[in-house]
């Protein structure tokens, strides 16, 4: 008698070519596995192309009135990412409207855009959600010949794990996960994932609404990798958590920021970039990295999508706009992926360095890139 799990041999068939990766990616869900396993099985099974696969291509002839825009732009993107005179100032210039909806994770995007939702152009997800969302054929493949400041990137955000040819997704901000916490509430600055293990805070902490950044955190705690598959180190993991768990408010992400604020949380995990837009309200908030790091390098960017087939670009020649690309910076406290000697002003101010691990200096793992969507979402 077989002891395989289900998502064990779905994740075989994959690996010897049985099952396509867009089946894959939907059996799995449908068991209930989550968005960041299933994205971390489909890297890791790099094969696995079959019958049923819709990998996004280009458009047929990206040339074609290469300076016809579309009156409309649709981005669905993490909320509290743009300044507020970003999108004013873009339809001036090109005379286009952008619409713009948000959300607060990968798994509310993913979902959204499965559901048959259509007409983005623009998303915004983590590294493993894009592996999910070209497996599905839900985002297109990129025109490079139309983004020529493509070779400003740094290296280090270049050929990743989810994008190794670099055709889905261009790199906009980056930055990392971490501790928030309130200093004149919290005596001694914590340095470490154990805060979390803290009684004496016990109420009045809050640990990301994101499986990957928590396990991630609690896999670091122990000195592992955050991509770890060894069952004995995962079983840990969910120990930590769960013991975390009796101490926490509640599982929250960027909403947290207010709590902060107003000190009904005192010590939060959180992106950095929330955080320095907390401290710009109130002082008293302060980031630190824990020794133990998490590896987590965030990442962002732009693309284009499947209108292009038909020679109509939508995105005004896919090419940044520095001064509002310094607001967006300036808002969110992150930074430019540029190679050394281009970056903008903003914090953190190291850039990410190549590591043992597969992950990258401060700390990679799923960055996140914007990808335009493909044809899926119009029924194809």
């Amino acid at each position: 008698m077989s002891t395989k799990t289900p998502v064990q041999t779905l994740a075989e068939d994959l690996q010897q070519g049985r099952l396509s990766r867009r089946n894959f990616v939907l059996q799995a869900l449908g068991l209930g596995v989550s968005l960041s396993v299933v994205g971390s099985v489909l890297t890791a099974c790099s094969g696995g192309e079959g019958e049923g696969d819709a990998p996004p291509t280009p458009g047929a002839d990206p040339a074609a009135d290469a300076d016809t825009l579309e009156k409309e732009l649709r981005i669905y993107i993490w909320s509290d990412y743009l300044a507020e005179d970003t999108v004013p100032n873009f339809e001036k210039e090109f005379g286009v409207k952008a619409t713009v909806d948000t959300y607060e994770s990968n798994e509310e995007l993913v979902a959204k855009l499965q559901s048959g939702v259509s007409g983005y152009d623009l998303v915004c997800p983590s590294g493993y959600a894009i592996t999910v969302l070209s497996a599905l054929g839900l985002i297109e493949k990129l025109d490079a010949s139309r983004i020529p400041n493509l070779g400003n990137i740094a290296a280090t955000f270049r050929k990743t794990s989810f994008d190794p040819n670099d055709d889905l997704t261009v790199p906009w901000q980056w930055g990392t996960t971490g501790v928030a916490y309130r200093k004149d509430l919290v005596p001694t600055p914590p340095d470490s994932w154990a805060i979390f293990h803290d009684k004496a805070q016990a109420g009045k902490m809050t640990m990301m609404d994101d499986m990957r950044d928590v396990i991630g955190a609690w896999l670091r705690f122990r000195g592992h990798s955050l991509n770890s598959k060894d069952p004995a180190q995962l079983a840990q993991a969910k120990a930590d958590a769960v013991l975390a768990k009796a101490n926490l408010q509640s599982f929250l992400s960027a909403p947290v920021k207010a709590q902060l604020i107003s000190g009904d949380v005192r010590v939060a995990q959180l992106w950095n970039g929330d955080t320095a837009q907390a401290t710009a309200e109130n002082d008293q908030i302060a980031f630190v990295l824990p020794k133990e790091r998490l590896d987590l390098a965030r990442l962002h960017g732009d693309a284009q999508d499947r209108a292009e087939q038909e020679g109509r670009p939508r995105l005004p020649q896919l090419r940044p706009a520095p001064r509002g690309g310094r607001r967006d910076l300036q808002r969110h406290g992150l930074r430019h992926p540029e190679r050394e000697g281009r970056a903008a002003s903003g914090p953190p101010r190291a850039v990410p360095h190549a590591g043992g691990d597969g992950e990258a200096g401060v700390h990679p793992g799923p960055r996140r890139g914007c990808a335009g969507l493909g044809s899926a979402l119009d029924g194809d």
